[in-house]
């Protein structure tokens, strides 16, 4: 996968050793929970620091009666009165649980969002509310692995882009061309230029990570 990222941009050729030495990010990798779930804490999660993200998911999945991760059937028992008494606001209550009715009516499914296409994807989980570009590229890079997902709103991605291309500002369209080149293993090169300016930590990380959504977002009100 780096030659795959490289032989059609010279500036990303830096990455290579990286990729050669610590191997590709296995938080790029599919993850074995339900895309609800991951969703479901994907909401939860946001405009959160994590500490406060953490403890919050923690009391939903005590109100939900659930050990590990929310289901559809599950989000639905508590009244919202219970969810708000968790500590999530009023809006993330109703986006959880709007959630769950997608998912119970087929509206949504697993199998279908395996099969979808990454602008299929897209389209179709912007319909949900509480669920915005950043949340929906960041499932699809670490919950799915899709491999070429370009998260422009992302503030470490922009960071990376800008140090590696030398760019002198980070706006999201002045960093998007760049990285075509990378197609189609743009998740992969978006992480390692977030892993180069510490966005993401200072090297590529081995260990696989459950899907991050405490970062600073603008996808939905709290």
């Amino acid at each position: 996968m780096a030659v795959a990222i490289t032989k059609n941009d010279p500036v990303a050729q830096g990455l290579h050793p990286w990729l050669d030495e610590f191997g590709p990010p296995e938080r790029l990798l599919p993850k074995s929970g339900t895309s609800f779930a991951a969703l479901a804490r994907a909401i939860i999660y946001q405009q959160l620091a994590t500490q406060a993200a953490a403890s919050i998911y923690r009391r939903t999945l005590d109100a939900c009666e659930c050990e590990e991760a929310l289901t559809p059937t599950s989000v639905l028992e508590p009244s919202m009165e219970t969810l708000r008494a968790c500590g999530l606001s009023q809006r993330k209550a109703e986006y959880l649980q709007g959630l769950a009715q997608m998912f119970l009516s087929g509206a949504l499914s697993e199998d279908a969002i395996l099969e979808m296409d990454d602008e299929t994807l897209t389209t179709e989980l912007l319909k949900v509310r509480g669920l915005g570009p950043w949340s929906v590229h960041m499932f699809a890079m670490f919950h799915l692995g899709h491999p070429d997902i370009l998260p422009v709103g992302d503030l470490g991605v922009r960071k990376g882009m800008q140090h590696v291309y030398g760019l002198k500002k980070r706006t999201p369209t002045k960093k998007a061309a760049p990285t075509t080149a990378a197609s189609p293993q743009k998740s992969l090169a978006v992480e390692g230029d977030s892993a180069v300016t510490g966005a993401e930590g200072t090297r590529p990380r081995r260990g696989r990570r459950k899907l991050e959504t405490s970062l600073p977002e603008t996808d939905a009100s709290s």
